[in-house]
């Protein structure tokens, strides 16, 4: 009977899906960087009374987006401009 631990020992022994792998936690990695590298020229404070006023009780759209963005339209990071 095999282990669990044999699947995840493959994952590192085949080249081809080691690479990938260490590609994809790059990309994460820069892209949690650049997700604190807040906007140039931007008021945060008009920028949060503009979030609070459009959330309602319920939250809002802002809210959504920035669940869905992880929280790069709070802090309008670099990131948040793309978006």
């Amino acid at each position: 009977m095999k282990t669990t631990f044999s699947g995840w020992r493959y994952l590192w022994k085949s080249e081809d899906i080691r690479r990938k792998l260490i590609i994809t936690f790059i990309i994460l990695t820069i892209y949690r960087l650049a997700a604190n590298v807040p906007a140039p020229g931007v008021n945060f404070d008009v920028l949060e009374a503009f979030r609070v006023s459009t959330s309602g009780s319920g939250g809002g759209f802002l809210d959504f987006l920035d669940l869905l963005s992880g929280g790069t339209v709070s802090n309008f990071s670099l990131l948040s401009v793309v978006v």
